[in-house]
């Protein structure tokens, strides 16, 4: 667990970056894209801080921003207690010496004009001018041997090594300024199961030796497991969860986390093949329920629509969300009662409400209430007058409870 006596390293503090994307049809204006909307997390030195999600969750525009590469609309960056909001080019070069990045494809990073002795020794002749060539020329060297490289690859270019070599090469860059942050965004995603272990294990090492303090970004949430110890998990650009990778592990609180977790590949064939996904409740792509899930994942707790989901989910996928038809009557009768408050937290239009009364009706038909049932789908027709479903199927289902 952290140090709470030890001051971060590195303080992020609602952080907001936005993109303005281009509407739906030839005159519309400009949407703004929130790739991150809303992050906070405090780094301490020599931890490690694992975020994972899926593609297009934002991880890798967080992690940029962080370095100031891609601005942040709004927030903070707090880098050692001094605010980088605001800072000048020349601040951030001051910075940027204790703060370096791993970047995604290890070939990719690398400057195909550049031999290695050239690529590696870029961080010491920016920010430490004041070595002679022979004194880079050293330092090179020992970070090389550090990572596994040797000194007959000083004067060989990049496209002569494999992907596991290049990204050893990306990190002696990174560290041959000695900094005390690592950047890490999905630096094994590119290499194959037995490079991987080999980075990660070198990664590991190198912390320990130089007391480094990571932000490892992965897919890979058993990777994560292993190198972090506490994991964010990002979900359309906010954080759903941030815990020690022991509780996340044991018990996460968020219903994202958990069925990224029962995603994670088994080593067991059988149990693999056994294996249930657990899929969020109402995921239907393109679908309203799909719209109305996204915007409940990313809510907050007291949000009418995270009860909604919630009792969708003990209604039809108990083993993700825990219940069954009472905790789910329980739960949607809440997000009523929610939408019934004169200031409900980010309030829902009328077809969230009714989604409400047609999910608690379906409750009722389940327990064979029909009288119940029937009162919430005329509360939900009375809210969507124009809604078939309603009309032509739900209310004539009730004609055949028994």
């Amino acid at each position: 667990m952290t140090d709470p006596t030890v001051a971060p390293l590195l303080s992020v503090r609602d952080l907001h970056v936005h993109f303005k994307v281009r509407g739906q049809g030839m005159w519309a204006e400009k949407r703004s894209l929130k790739a991150v909307n809303g992050v906070s997390f405090d780094l301490y030195p020599g931890e490690t801080l694992g975020i994972v999600g899926e593609s297009g969750c934002g991880k890798s525009t967080l992690a940029r921003s962080i370095l100031n590469l891609i601005p942040a609309t709004s927030g903070k960056v707090v880098w050692l207690g001094r605010d980088m909001s605001g800072a000048t080019p020349a601040d951030w070069q001051q910075v940027r010496r204790n703060v370096q990045m791993v970047f995604q494809d290890p070939l990719a990073s690398l400057n195909p004009r550049m031999n290695i002795a050239q690529i590696v020794g870029e961080p010491l002749r920016t920010h430490r001018p004041d070595l002679s060539a022979s004194e880079v020329l050293a330092r090179v060297k020992a970070m090389l041997l550090k990572v596994g490289m040797s000194e007959a690859h000083l004067y060989r270019y990049p496209h002569e090594f494999s992907g596991g070599q290049c990204q050893r090469i990306g990190i002696a860059r990174a560290l041959v300024l000695e900094p005390k942050l690592i950047v890490c965004d999905e630096p094994v995603s590119a290499l194959d199961v037995s490079i991987q272990a080999q980075i990660i294990n070198l990664l590991k090492d190198l912390q320990k030796e130089m007391q480094l303090a990571l932000v490892f970004i992965a897919h890979d949430l058993a990777v994560v497991k292993h190198v972090s110890q506490r994991i964010l998990v990002m979900y359309l650009g906010r954080t759903m969860e941030l815990a020690d990778k022991r509780e996340l592990y044991a018990d996460p609180k968020h219903p994202y986390t958990r069925a990224l977790l029962s995603a994670v590949p088994l080593a067991d064939p059988v149990r693999e093949r056994g294996k249930v996904i657990q899929m969020l409740a109402g995921m239907r792509l393109g679908s309203k329920s799909n719209s109305m899930m996204e915007r409940a994942v990313t809510a907050g707790p007291n949000n009418p629509r995270v009860w909604v989901m919630r009792g969708i989910g003990a209604l039809n996928t108990p083993s993700t969300f825990g219940g069954g038809l009472d905790k789910a009557e329980a739960h949607l009768k809440h997000a009523i009662e929610l939408f019934a408050t004169d200031k409900p937290e980010a309030p829902l239009p009328a077809w969230g409400l009714a989604d409400a009364h047609v999910w608690l009706g379906q409750v009722y038909a389940r327990q064979k209430k029909r009288d119940a049932a029937r009162a919430e789908f005329e509360a939900a027709r009375d809210l969507q007058p124009r809604n078939a479903w309603i009309t032509l199927t739900l209310l004539p289902s009730l004609d055949k409870l028994p």
